[in-house]
């Protein structure tokens, strides 16, 4: 789950919907990008699929007391979640060994799992370089470069769509609002790139992937907190229908 508090309200969009807004990001970018675009489909796939782990935690979102918020992607008790990502992979690999390579490198780069000396954290690194190995070993030979660069979009589609989710486009709305601050792991010509809401319909970015102005829309929740109080956070998300938020991303 992606969640962030205003006012009067938490606002939650699922992994899954987030992954599939950064798929059609991907859809729209300049052919280009992908450098080779022999795989461009199985990248759209890893792209659009890359959160499949998340689809059973979002099941049941759940509340963190401590915070007083419900549990975030980062935020939310890392143990549970490795199990939820082998998951997801596996079933990517089931539709394309291409895509479940570029999602298992993608979930490898996590800081908080790589670094890690617990045990738990090291059998996750193991497992998923041994099926790195295994989908190298079944396709056929690849260029190293493009792989990366297919990567990098993955990354890149991550992050811009994550700014959408977690960022209002009404400044005064954002409470505690840290990520972002400075800029977002560019695919491209640069170490970062930057997003910003210039009003409640577009967003500025400086690095653009697109040939033009490209529309896009999420499906999210508008949590009240009065529902949170009254019904928990679980019920209280499933009783909030969904909203759509349409925007169009902007060349800066």
């Amino acid at each position: 789950m992606i969640a962030r508090e205003t006012q009067k309200e938490f606002v939650m969009t699922s992994q899954h919907d987030h992954a599939i807004l950064s798929g059609e990001m991907a859809k729209q970018f300049r052919p280009e990008l992908f450098i080779d675009t022999a795989y461009r489909d199985d990248v759209l796939l890893a792209i659009t699929q890359h959160d499949r782990g998340w689809l059973g935690l979002d099941e049941n979102p759940i509340w963190d007391d401590r915070s007083h918020v419900p549990f975030s992607f980062s935020e939310y008790p890392l143990f549970p979640k490795l199990p939820a990502y082998i998951r997801g992979i596996d079933e990517v690999e089931e539709m394309s060994p291409y895509a479940a390579l570029v999602c298992s490198l993608h979930y490898c780069s996590f800081t908080q799992i790589r670094e890690s000396s617990h045990p738990e954290c090291a059998a996750y690194i193991q497992h998923e370089l041994s099926r790195q190995a295994k989908l190298r070993a079944q396709l056929p030979p690849l260029n190293e470069e493009v792989v990366h660069r297919h990567f990098q979009l993955l990354q890149f589609c991550d992050g811009l769509s994550l700014y959408v989710c977690m960022v209002d486009s009404r400044p005064e709305q954002n409470v505690n609002q840290t990520w972002f601050k400075k800029g977002t792991n560019s695919p491209v010509g640069r170490d970062t790139y930057k997003a910003k809401w210039i009003n409640e319909r577009e967003i500025l970015i400086d690095l653009f992937p697109f040939e033009e102005s490209a529309q896009f829309a999420l499906d999210t929740r508008y949590v009240s907190k009065a529902s949170r109080e009254e019904l928990g956070v679980d019920q209280a998300y499933w009783q909030t229908p969904e909203s759509r938020i349409e925007f169009t991303f902007v060349k800066s």
